[in-house]
């Protein structure tokens, strides 16, 4: 079992972080390539792609008052990499503050994450997700912020981050989840077993920090 990072969070005061390696632990996941594009055809997971098959897939979750970015063929933040924004966009936190944003799916197994997405949700913060492809055999770095909606007690989770590189065929879920006052990142890989069960394994992945 991977080190969980965690950052614990003081009420009434926003506390910082510094840049975190990405915690593992079982999750469905989804993906697409930069400015996503819905996939043609996608198969139950754990037999996302057909052997030979040079892509992945992730799912990544946001809502108002989280920014999640990710950056293909990079083991850094920001750099010459081209940046996917998943959430923190004006367009996505509105719908998000409204509660008419929309999940975006190329076809991912659900997860327990997903189906209990609405458990996520906060005061104007209404959570969804995103799936996308990417390319496989390449490192893929993820950076994420959080800073909750100020109604009443608040606190910040900054420069959480990681780089992993996914597989080809396979699926990944990566999530910032929430327990008390502690903010904890996750990567996780999905598989199906014969019954069809789904079964949530963690995903190694390093620290990462801001390109020079």
């Amino acid at each position: 079992m991977n080190d969980i990072y965690r950052t614990r969070a003081r009420r009434a005061c926003l506390a910082s972080l510094s840049m975190l390696s990405f915690v593992t632990a079982g999750v469905s996941v989804a993906r697409e390539a930069d400015n996503p594009t819905p996939a043609a055809s996608v198969t139950p997971a754990g037999k996302a792609q057909e052997a030979g098959s040079e892509k992945a897939r992730i799912r990544l979750f946001g809502q108002n008052g989280t920014t999640v970015d990710f950056f293909q063929n990079s083991t850094c933040v920001g750099g010459s990499a081209a940046r996917t924004r998943v959430s923190g966009g004006v367009g996505d936190a509105f719908s998000s503050f409204l509660g008419s944003v929309k999940n975006t799916s190329i076809g991912i197994k659900e997860t327990p994450t997903t189906q209990e997405l609405s458990q996520r949700d906060g005061v104007v913060s209404k959570a969804y997700f995103r799936e996308y492809e990417v390319a496989a055999g390449q490192p893929l770095t993820v950076s994420m912020f959080f800073q909750s909606v100020p109604t009443g007690s608040r606190f910040t989770c900054r420069n959480l981050g990681g780089t992993f590189t996914p597989e080809a065929g396979k699926d990944y879920e990566i999530a910032l989840k929430f327990r008390s006052d502690q903010c904890l990142a996750s990567v996780q890989e999905i598989r199906q077993d014969e019954q069809g069960q789904v079964a949530l394994l963690d995903v190694e992945a390093r620290p990462t920090t801001k390109c020079e």
